[in-house]
């Protein structure tokens, strides 16, 4: 009996350990599926230099996610050593509920320089935008807002701050989640990555499908600092990132039967065994291709489709930004696309602006601004104050009055230097003074400015053309005409995947810059622009050895490879082949077809040079040190920039619009106005003619008839 027991017992032990194993083995596999993030929080350190200052990180929660509570955040973070111990402390908050306060001495005495939050889970909204929001108050002087533009009063956040997450959601996303889904993921704040999938044997179409949504990326995404894209060409290839598939659908695994001309679009799911997205831009042939690349590149639609697939019949355009010319010279900052702005808080506040000038031609003296404004009755006007500032010099200031509380405006002209710019940057600081108050408060709803949009930008048509510059790389003026803007990229005969890679970062990078989709025309090999090409901004991109380059173009650029390492090199640049091997050199110069746009000539010595350009675009902060009309790379993201003087005539060409512009200028009449003056005048001039025609045959006849009556003029 006692051995009977003693086998049940031991058999239950067995049963319990294995249910026991199988349950620690299935929490090791969930905690294994979890996919962690460190996030980092701010792109720049925050410096806090007011007694109550304040940063805020959005964390947007995919709608899917499954999170581990394990979530927290570490900050990273320095002091002034004249912080007052018990007036000093920090508090993190998520979605406006508190989290965590303490006094910043005892974060310092436990963990110096870091303070590590806890998140928990059910303070977090998936499917939505999270505001993770770090407050300091810190007192360095004992007294009402001592502490006011006190430099020894401070606290710095660092850039590497991260918010620590975990989830191990498999998502089930729809066409309208493709954007979102690949690069809105938690570790996507700073990047946009993707692998590109193209056929082995590429036609032109199919680059410039990739180019066209590499562009779209770009524009939605202008905030991000880095890209990594890698272009591939095995369709069958077991994904090791997200990927987007571009080819016919016959060289796909896709089992659709498409009818003629149509396209298809299509999004899968992340599985245990493949982690990945992958999306598919396909069609029966390139028209139905080129149909579903519109339609992906069409955001506003594809967010109305909530099915994980797409047959595409219309013919669909990108939507663009129409920006119209005033022939006039006169805009508002709504024409930038900028809202009201409303300055709030007390002490010092400050915005932004960066005004881009039309068609890159150089406005003329006694361009202006005339900002409108209101703000707060409560403020004080002895102290209150409205600064503008532009390309960082003060420009001009108003007091805050009652006066100007309803109603304000100031007028300043902009200078010569800042038009000779692309952009104009506008800085507009307030300083709302309410008087002595209790500066652990933000007063928020009391003290205010209000920046008007329907504030007034006034560029007075200029006769000058700005010198395109590497600023901005790539940038291209869309600002100019009311039509979707259209890119040429020229490759050279035989196009491999670093010169795609390359081309696809430069195409984001351009949509960056302009938040705008461009479509792509693509060359290869000794193809020449055709006459419509030659109207579009350009890019050539190609080695030392084999880049073909139309001969207006090699007359245009100061460096022209004639291969071997050999080179044309303009005057008074300091440049030799010898100092450009194992280099990438970046021109730029106004098109010789199209006076309003700009080509831009890439080219290298071997592929290594083509690797280091594709790290230096992939980075914000490297991208920023080209400048200037020749750039030159090296293999260590080294640049040497050149500036050359521009040598074409840089007067705006005059075509018969503009001669009737400067016509109505002058007159300052409308030229309808002035045509049918000038109409009248014909047929008045006309009827005098006529008249005095008519007069003169009246005497002609009665001289005859004089003559034949025997009677002569002379008697």
């Amino acid at each position: 009996m006692n051995k009977k027991c003693f086998f049940i017992i031991l058999a239950s032990l067995i049963i319990s350990f294995m249910f026991l194993n199988k349950n620690v083995s299935a929490a090791a596999s969930n905690s294994a599926a979890a996919h962690s993030y460190d996030i980092q929080l701010f792109s720049e350190n925050q410096n806090f230099n007011m007694p109550k200052s304040a940063a805020s990180y959005f964390l947007n929660i995919p709608k899917d996610a499954v999170l581990n509570n394990d979530c927290y955040v570490t900050i990273h973070y320095a002091i002034s050593n004249t912080l007052i111990s018990n007036l000093s402390n920090i508090s993190l908050s998520v979605n406006g509920v508190p989290i965590d306060t303490e006094w910043i001495c005892n974060i310092q005495k436990t963990s110096p320089n870091y303070w590590k939050v806890s998140i928990p889970i059910d303070k977090l909204k998936v499917g939505a935008i999270n505001e993770i929001r770090i407050e300091s108050d810190h007192r360095s002087i004992i007294g009402d807002c001592a502490d006011i533009d006190n430099p020894g009063n401070w606290v710095t956040i660092y850039n590497d701050s991260k918010i620590h997450i975990s989830d191990k959601s498999l998502y089930s996303p729809t066409l309208s989640d493709f954007y979102s889904s690949y690069f809105e993921d938690f570790g996507s704040k700073q990047y946009l990555t993707s692998n590109f999938v193209l056929p082995k044997v590429k036609n032109n179409d199919l680059i410039s499908d990739l180019l066209k949504l590499s562009s779209s990326i770009g524009s939605l995404y202008s905030d991000r600092n880095l890209i990594n894209y890698n272009v591939g060409d095995n369709l069958n290839q077991q994904s090791t990132a997200n990927s987007i598939l571009i080819a016919p659908i016959d060289k796909l695994k896709e089992n659709k039967n498409l009818n003629q001309n149509q396209g298809f679009l299509s999004i899968s799911n992340k599985s245990q065994e493949n982690p990945y997205y992958n999306t598919v831009i396909s069609g029966e042939n390139q028209e139905g291709i080129n149909k579903a690349a519109n339609f992906i590149c069409n955001n506003s639609l594809l967010k109305q489709i909530k099915d994980n697939s797409l047959t595409v019949d219309s013919k669909v355009s990108s939507k663009y930004n129409k920006f119209i010319q005033n022939k006039k010279g006169l805009y508002r900052f709504s024409d930038w696309g900028y809202s009201d702005v409303n300055l709030a808080g007390a002490f010092h506040q400050r915005t932004s602006f960066s005004f881009v000038q039309p068609n890159g031609v150089q406005a003329g003296s006694g361009s202006y601004i005339n900002l409108k404004f209101k703000h707060s009755k409560i403020l004080l006007s002895d102290r209150s104050l409205l600064t503008i500032y532009i390309d960082g010099k003060v420009i001009n200031n108003s007091k805050l009055s009652d006066s100007n509380a309803e109603d304000g405006s100031l007028k300043v002209q902009i200078p010569d230097s800042a038009l000779k710019k692309p952009v104009i940057k506008v800085d507009i600081e307030v300083y709302n003074y309410i008087g002595k108050i209790d500066c652990s408060k933000d007063y928020y709803d009391s003290a205010w400015t209000y920046i008007n949009s329907n504030s007034e930008v006034c560029l007075v048509p200029g006769r000058l053309i700005i010198q395109p510059s590497l600023d901005n790389f790539p940038y291209f003026n869309t600002y100019n005409e009311n039509k979707q803007p259209k890119i040429l990229m020229s490759f050279s005969k035989n196009i491999n995947n670093d010169d795609l890679d390359t081309a696809a970062i430069i195409a984001s990078r351009a949509g960056q810059n302009s938040k705008e989709v461009f479509d792509f025309d693509v060359l290869n090999g000794d193809s020449e622009p055709t006459r419509k090409q030659k109207d579009e901004d350009m890019i050539f991109i190609g080695s030392f050895n084999n880049i073909k380059l139309p001969d207006k173009i090699k007359n245009s650029i100061p460096i022209v490879p004639l291969g071997n390492n050999k080179f044309r090199i303009k005057d008074g640049i300091q440049v030799v082949p010898e100092t450009l091997k194992n280099k990438t050199v970046v021109q730029v110069v106004r098109s010789p077809w199209n006076f309003y746009k700009r080509v831009y000539v890439i080219t290298y010595d071997n592929s290594s040079n083509l690797k280091a350009l594709k790290s230096v675009l992939s980075d914000t902060d490297n991208l920023k040190k080209i400048e200037g009309q020749v750039s030159v790379i090296d293999n260590k993201k080294g640049v040497n920039n050149i500036s050359v003087s521009d040598s074409e005539d840089n007067k705006v060409p005059v075509t018969f619009s503009s001669a009737i512009q400067v016509i109505e200028d002058k007159s300052g009449f409308p030229w309808w106005a002035l045509l049918i003056a000038l109409i009248l005048a014909g047929i008045c001039i006309a009827a005098v003619i006529k008249l005095r025609k008519k007069s003169n045959q009246f005497e002609d006849a009665g001289d005859k008839m004089k003559k034949s009556q025997g009677f002569d003029k002379k008697n």
